[in-house]
């Protein structure tokens, strides 16, 4: 999981499999639209409480 987009396609080039991104992960900033990894808007969505 990482918040920066090259740094993924950088792990997807080395073989890492499951890669994941998120959305917003400056709350100053506009949400992104992001095509090329699976993504989310919040770790609540990843983490079972």
């Amino acid at each position: 999981m990482d918040d920066s987009l090259p740094v993924l396609e950088s792990a997807r080039q080395y073989g890492i499999g499951y890669l994941l991104s998120i959305y917003q992960p400056d709350s100053q900033q506009p949400k992104r639209e992001i095509d090329d990894f699976a993504a989310i808007h919040h770790f609540d969505e990843i983490i079972r409480g």
